[in-house]
């Protein structure tokens, strides 16, 4: 089920937060949702899951190609951990299962699949306020999005967790969207958005100020480097020669050089092209700063390597 904000805008008195913001998250997809902190990403999660109604436009739920407001079927896991510590883990997550609905043998199942998937099987029975912060980020997780939600809305999930937590966190993200869960994370981790893919959302002000995947955003806004390795005779001469050169549009500047090139009677024995990374484009996109490309780029497209 489609969640859709169209042209929502929100106000706390007169100090306008958000204006015009549209936003979609499909089945199955993940939009990591970024931003310095002021730009309006929590009370643009407040609209996506109900808590506030906007000033302007309309956040909706499409159910079988109708509207619903969000309230009720959108689940939310917010920064602040959310777990009754007296409980033990197993408990917080039948918890949250019985209010997904589950009963029975299909609660028990759904937390023993739970607390598999996040690594928490050895701590069923522990005191839910006695495990480690990361560890409770996980059964925090694991309550938000038990039973399975059509859309989920993720607050910097990974805040405070240690390195095993974070990879078993970003795994069940994974896992969500591959079952068709649509997903809105938010982070200031960089990584954690190379990881995770999909679309990315950059919030500036109260709008949106980009959003693409990582490819569209470095052909909109990024430089690649292009760097070339050719070999050949020339005038009776054996020459090697390596070359960099940035460009806004490496698809129809690589062609251009490989013609090039070839047309001067070398070889070309290397090819890669260095995509600016997330880092460098969330920069340019916010402050404006042209970043080293080539030290945060992403390789892709190398040839003549094994």
């Amino acid at each position: 089920m489609p969640l859709i904000a169209q042209r929502v805008s929100y106000s706390y008195g007169q100090r306008q937060v958000l204006t015009d913001v549209s936003l979609r998250l499909d089945e199955g997809t993940i939009v990591s949702l970024l931003g310095p902190n002021g730009a309006g990403k929590t009370t643009l999660i407040s609209l996506l899951v109900g808590l506030r109604s906007p000033s302007s436009g309309q956040v909706s739920v499409l159910v079988g190609g109708r509207s619903h407001p969000p309230a009720g079927r959108v689940s939310w896991v917010p920064q602040r951990i959310g777990i009754y510590p007296t409980l033990s883990v197993r408990e917080n997550l039948s918890y949250a299962a019985a209010l997904a609905g589950l009963r029975g043998r299909g609660r028990a199942a759904a937390v023993a699949g739970m607390a598999e998937k996040l690594g928490l099987e050895a701590l069923l029975t522990a005191t839910a306020g006695r495990i480690s912060g990361g560890e409770q980020r996980r059964v925090h997780l694991g309550m938000g999005i038990m039973g399975r939600p059509s859309s989920a809305l993720l607050d910097e999930p990974t805040v405070g967790a240690d390195i095993e937590s974070r990879a078993q966190i970003l795994a069940m993200v994974r896992d969500l969207a591959r079952d068709g869960t649509a997903i809105c994370y938010t982070t200031h981790t960089i990584s954690e958005v190379e990881e995770l893919g999909g679309r990315i959302a950059i919030l500036l002000g109260g709008v949106i100020r980009a959003e693409g995947s990582r490819e569209d955003l470095a052909t909109r806004y990024g430089m690649s480097v292009i760097e070339l390795e050719t070999a050949g005779i020339v005038d009776g001469a054996q020459v090697r020669t390596k070359r960099q050169i940035s460009t806004s549009t490496p698809d129809k500047t690589l062609g251009t050089l490989i013609g090039e090139t070839v047309g001067a009677g070398l070889t070309v024995e290397q090819v890669r092209v260095y995509q600016p990374g997330v880092a460098s484009l969330y920069e340019r996109i916010v402050h404006g700063n042209s970043a080293d490309e080539v030290a945060s780029a992403v390789p892709t497209c190398p040839a003549g390597d094994d």
